[in-house]
């Protein structure tokens, strides 16, 4: 199945993945593995069922919560950005070095307009990459967006992320 993937033919890959989870439909890996071939494929919405069948098997999966949260992006709408940012925030917590989890999460809160919070998962990503111009880029774009409604919430993260970039300025 991943074989057949790799070279592009999803029609087998596809059908071969089936076979597996015909043979023993209890194997969580299975569904992840059809989910990610979908996803790869454009298909979020039957990639995001097969991720559920897959953290149904095995709950809390960080990696299925990271596949499920991707196709939820791609599918879109309000109600799917919001999951796919709680779910991002759960992969957040538990993986040791989430940069596309943060870039992710960034895209989501830009499609609901939270652009404070947007500027804050990017600059989080750039503090990962130790890129500290560009998280502290973003960094200023969340103070400015913030400054329109002062969430004491941000505002706090904000200083959080000011003093974590400023030690790994003095560390350079």
């Amino acid at each position: 199945s991943i074989r057949s993937h790799l070279v592009g033919d999803k029609n087998k890959a596809i059908k071969f993945i089936d076979k597996c989870i015909a043979s023993n439909s209890k194997n969580p890996y299975f569904y992840e593995t059809k989910a990610q071939i979908l996803y790869e494929h454009g298909e979020a919405l039957n990639s995001s069922y097969n991720y559920r069948k897959a953290l149904d098997l095995l709950e809390n999966e960080r990696h299925f919560l990271f596949g499920l949260a991707k196709s939820l992006y791609l599918i879109g709408d309000r109600k799917n950005y919001l999951e796919s940012i709680d779910l991002l925030k759960k992969y957040i917590n538990v993986e040791e070095f989430p940069i596309d989890a943060w870039h992710f999460l960034a895209l989501c809160y830009g499609k609901l307009e939270q652009y404070s919070l947007s500027s804050l998962a990017l600059s989080e990503k750039f503090v990962l990459l130790n890129d500290i111009k560009n998280a502290k880029l973003h960094l200023n774009r969340a103070i400015k967006f913030n400054s329109n409604n002062n969430d004491k919430n941000i505002s706090s993260q904000i200083i959080d992320l000011e003093v974590i970039i400023k030690q790994k300025e003095k560390n350079e």
